[in-house]
């Protein structure tokens, strides 16, 4: 439902999905964000769907990763993780 009503939008937009199944590095030289970008996040304990991934993938979208040292570290908060993307996000387009 949310792809069919995501792919109906007019305008430029690309889902920029927060994983740690992430190929590339949310803030690194090889990652722009764009205008239209749509910043998606997984539940905490769960992450996001692999469908979602597997859509996100097909649609031309882009799977980042935040990372992190596991060592003392399990996860971040999904509150601190759509804090950290938004700021990156917005401190690049601006």
């Amino acid at each position: 439902a949310f792809l069919e009503f995501f792919q109906a939008l007019d305008g430029p937009k690309r889902m920029v999905a927060f994983t740690v199944y992430g190929k590339t590095y949310y803030a690194g030289p090889e990652f722009e964000y764009r205008l239209g970008d749509w910043l998606l996040f997984g539940s905490e304990t769960s992450g996001l769907p692999l469908q979602t991934h597997l859509d996100i993938e097909a649609s031309g979208g882009a799977l980042v990763k935040i990372p992190i040292v596991d060592t003392h570290v399990r996860s971040l908060n999904l509150a601190v993780s759509a804090g950290v993307a938004t700021f990156e996000a917005l401190r690049q387009r601006y």
